[in-house]
């Protein structure tokens, strides 16, 4: 029997405390903390869950809000605006990804197809991949297990930070230290992390596959690219419907996935 219904629009969750649901309240409730939440005997309703709900929030890009896309023709999509901040993404006339409406999940999502990159760029740009760090891509490798980027920075034109597709893993790496998992071909929530000397990968709220730093290191990056390494290589063959950037680690599986996969439809 369902003892209660979480509300996230548009989306009504069954909540059974003995289910599998219960460590998406548990989620919920640690993430939001809504001070006026009340428990009413057959609902449990909550405010739609933001990244920007959590401290720190310095990127989000979602393919799902038309409002921030400068599409042009063809579908091509000139300017993806950051809801976070101002650290928006902008493409090169003859590098533009295609948005695709309704692609998932009824949501819209953002084809990177070999040839297409986006540099993001904003004040702020710092604080993406300097000091402490989660990051969020709602991501899917469509074709080829090439090593295809889903994001690189860069510090003086050396890369410094990255997530990629490489020889049928998810690698993520920062300085010279990687770790990686093995993702499946639909979308799914990468996360990861970098807390203090830890770096970290998970999958869709698995278990974290960590590397040591050794030491922390200090990163200046000048730049960011969307599909590609540093807007020069390996352009990559992948559909974003989602990233996001947090200036804080943000540790143990499982706590801000679960409510935008639910919004991105990758679970």
């Amino acid at each position: 029997a369902t003892d209660a219904v979480i509300n996230i629009p548009p989306y009504d969750v069954p909540f059974t405390p003995a289910a599998e649901n219960t460590s998406l309240l548990s989620c919920i409730m640690e993430v939001v903390r809504p001070a006026n939440t009340q428990v009413v005997f057959g609902n449990f309703d909550l405010p739609e869950f933001m990244p920007t709900n959590l401290t720190g929030c310095n990127l989000w890009l979602d393919a799902g809000d038309f409002e921030t896309l400068a599409i042009g023709s063809g579908s091509l999509l000139d300017d993806w605006l950051d809801k976070a901040l101002d650290n928006d993404a902008s493409a090169l006339p003859t590098e533009q990804p295609t948005w695709i409406s309704s692609a998932q999940n009824g949501y819209g999502i953002v084809r990177f197809n070999n040839a297409h990159t986006m540099e993001i760029i904003g004040s702020t740009i710092y604080d993406i991949v300097n000091g402490n760090n989660t990051m969020f891509a709602v991501v899917r490798q469509f074709a080829g297990t090439d090593t295809d980027y889903v994001v690189s920075f860069s510090a003086g034109a050396v890369q410094t930070g990255f997530i990629r597709y490489q020889n049928t893993h998810v690698v993520v790496g920062q300085g010279p230290v990687e770790c990686a998992e093995i993702p499946t071909a639909n979308f799914q929530t990468i996360r990861t992390r970098r807390d203090g000397v830890t770096l970290a990968v998970s999958l869709d709220g698995a278990a974290e596959t960590t590397n040591s730093l050794g030491i922390t290191p200090t990163l200046v990056t000048d730049s960011v690219f969307l599909g590609s390494w540093l807007g020069l290589y390996d352009f990559a063959t992948i559909d974003l419907a989602e990233f996001i950037s947090i200036f804080k680690g943000i540790n143990g599986a499982g706590r801000a996935e679960e409510t935008r996969r639910a919004k991105a439809g990758s679970g």
